[in-house]
């Protein structure tokens, strides 16, 4: 069931040794998790075709795994935008999306 390796991170101000701030992802979470890819779909995105794919992972029920994380998995980075509770602090369903693949409209 739990067949897919992934991590979960959230993103954090650093300052560099110029004193400017970067984002970086701070890792929170290793887990193995249940991959469902729901398909995708095309959308128009300032100027830009966008494709979003919808995928949801299903992993053990954990405290610290929160809306506007991200998933890494096989390098690809997926931002958490729905997670729901399933049975009682037993499961969490993550539904995740990808946004890649930008063509120019012209």
């Amino acid at each position: 069931m739990f067949d897919t390796r992934i991590e979960i991170v959230v993103k954090s101000a650093v300052r560099d040794e110029y004193n400017e701030l970067n984002d970086e992802l701070t890792p929170i979470a290793l887990c193995y998790a249940q991959k469902t890819e729901n398909g995708g779909r095309k959308m128009v995105d300032a100027g830009a075709i966008v494709y979003a794919d919808d995928t949801e992972y299903t992993i053990r029920w954990r405290q610290e795994v929160k809306v506007g994380q991200f998933i890494i998995d096989n390098e690809q980075r997926y931002e958490i935008v729905a997670a729901r509770e399933i049975g009682r602090r037993k499961l969490l369903r993550l539904t995740c999306k990808l946004h890649n693949n930008v063509e120019n409209q012209g």
